[in-house]
């Protein structure tokens, strides 16, 4: 391979691909965390009769109950 001045331009090349591809990846890692939708707080309390919807003052009353409930919220 043919040197410019000492330095290996494949070298050089690869350097700049490098920095574009994590620069890019950075780019894209900050743009899906600012996508990313609000997390909700679900209540859920073992005691709870069944029926609740996971508010503070009609918790679930199992974990699995919170976590097949829907996720979306009304109005969003």
């Amino acid at each position: 391979m043919d040197r410019v001045g000492g330095r290996d331009p494949f070298d050089d090349q690869m350097k700049s691909i490098r920095s574009w591809a994590l620069g890019g990846l950075g780019i894209l890692l900050a743009s899906s965390l600012s996508l990313a939708a609000p997390q909700a707080t679900v209540h859920v309390d073992a005691h709870a009769p069944s029926g609740g919807d996971g508010s503070a003052a009609a918790p679930f009353n199992d974990i699995q109950s919170a976590i097949d409930a829907p996720t979306t919220q009304a109005g969003g």
